[in-house]
């Protein structure tokens, strides 16, 4: 039979349009998955939720004992045949944990992501199909419209903002300019921009000369980033691309489970590269060579996790990549 997992686990710490929506109206996403449910025929439900989210949990768990009691859980919901329930369950600590299949190993007591597909898993948890949500997919679930079949179903959008003047969740209309979001809602002039980060860890930082790059999927595919936790961090001019491409490679090679290669090793090396450009032993040259084990890693990763992380590399350097060189230089 299959199962539906949601997960809530958040890892990107500055993300927290998910537990906004668990605290806000947690009804929503129970009836997301129940309608979910009912189209796959699953019968099993679980919620894995940042262990730090006491208030969000609380929320959660009082608003599934409530749909119990109204019959809109359980057996025989609303009257009728269709049987489905939920459980939630505290999430590991760690951010490679919440790639996909790493979380349904997790729920098996086990360890390390998967090689199968996240996105419909044909034996995931304990042998069963399996399908992994975040929260906003499933909230979103009971918003698409009947018959939609666009790239974009979905009307709007949930980011949270950082380092913008008025930082926070917003919701904002499939298609909203960077510059919109930014410096409309955020409150952020142009002019202190220096660059902005769409993803969190695993996304990418791009120019503010893409400020009027409208947010839709086709963009994302086109900038070659993963909008991920739907974390856009804005960066002022007193940043050092340089510095920010080293913690990039130590938070990613730090992170990394080390169950692959090419992600363990590739990472590993990318960090000791970055780390030496900002030395008198960094060369330009090096930057090409960076550029390289990304695209390995990226191509021959197992997870997810390996797949993204080299976003942020491969943006930085295309969009920021003279800059990165006359540092470097300035250092030997």
């Amino acid at each position: 039979e299959t199962c539906l997992i949601c997960n809530a686990l958040e890892v990107d710490e500055a993300s927290v349009k998910d537990r906004y929506l668990l605290e806000g109206d947690p009804h929503a996403l129970i009836e997301g998955m129940a309608i979910a449910a009912y189209a796959l025929g699953a019968r099993i439900g679980i919620i894995v939720v940042n262990p730090s989210y006491r208030l969000a949990r609380a929320r959660l768990e009082s608003a599934i004992a409530e749909a119990r009691r109204h019959r809109r859980l359980g057996s025989n919901i609303r009257g009728g045949a269709f049987e489905f329930d939920l459980t939630v369950r505290s999430g590991p600590v760690g951010y490679a944990a919440g790639e996909e299949s790493a979380l349904v190993s997790f729920l098996e007591g086990k360890a390390g992501p998967r090689t199968l597909s996240p996105e419909a898993v044909a034996a995931g948890l304990n042998g069963y199909p399996t399908i992994v949500g975040n929260v906003e997919t499933f909230v979103r679930v009971t918003t698409i419209p009947f018959g939609a079949d666009q790239e974009d179903p979905l009307p709007t959008r949930l980011f949270t903002l950082e380092g913008t003047a008025v930082a926070g969740v917003v919701e904002v209309e499939v298609g909203t300019t960077l510059r919109d979001l930014v410096c409309g809602i955020g409150g952020t002039d142009a002019r202190d921009i220096k660059a902005i980060c769409i993803g969190g860890r695993m996304g990418g930082i791009l120019s503010p000369d893409l400020l009027d790059t409208p947010l839709t999927q086709q963009s994302y595919k086109w900038l070659s980033i993963w909008p991920g936790t739907g974390l856009v961090t804005v960066l002022d001019q007193s940043t050092s691309i340089l510095s920010w491409l080293q913690d990039h490679l130590r938070f990613a090679a730090s992170e990394s489970c080390g169950y692959c290669t090419p992600c363990r090793e590739g990472l590993a090396q990318a960090r000791m590269i970055g780390d030496k450009l900002g030395t008198s032993e960094g060369q330009t040259g090096d930057l090409a060579v960076l550029d390289q084990l990304s695209q390995y890693v990226r191509t021959s990763s197992m997870c997810s996790y390996g797949h993204a992380v080299p976003s942020g590399v491969t943006t930085a350097l295309q969009h920021f990549g003279n800059e990165i060189r006359e540092q470097v230089t300035a250092q030997q």
